[in-house]
């Protein structure tokens, strides 16, 4: 609850941080919440296909720079996620 809580609020203030909407999105998937994972999956999909977005995702926290899977990864993923019902 504590990361969805975490994630939901780093896309209130940024909606276009797609490495939020899709951590949300697989938080919400093992969580079995269908419908918002698709939701989830729906925002990041689209801040990726926009075409608009760094490559990488740089951290703060020690040993984890450069954490992240890249857009091209995340959007199939995400399309995965949309044509599962579960």
């Amino acid at each position: 609850d504590r990361a969805v809580h975490a994630f939901r609020q780093a896309l209130f203030l940024e909606p276009n941080f797609w490495h939020a909407a899709f951590m949300l999105a697989g938080l919400y998937a093992r969580m079995g919440l269908v419908e918002h994972k698709q939701r989830s999956a729906r925002t990041a999909l689209a801040v990726l296909q926009s075409g608009n977005i760094p490559s990488l995702f740089s951290s703060f926290v020690e040993g984890m720079n450069d954490v992240s899977l890249q857009p091209d990864e995340a959007i199939t993923l995400c399309q995965r996620y949309l044509s599962r019902e579960r």
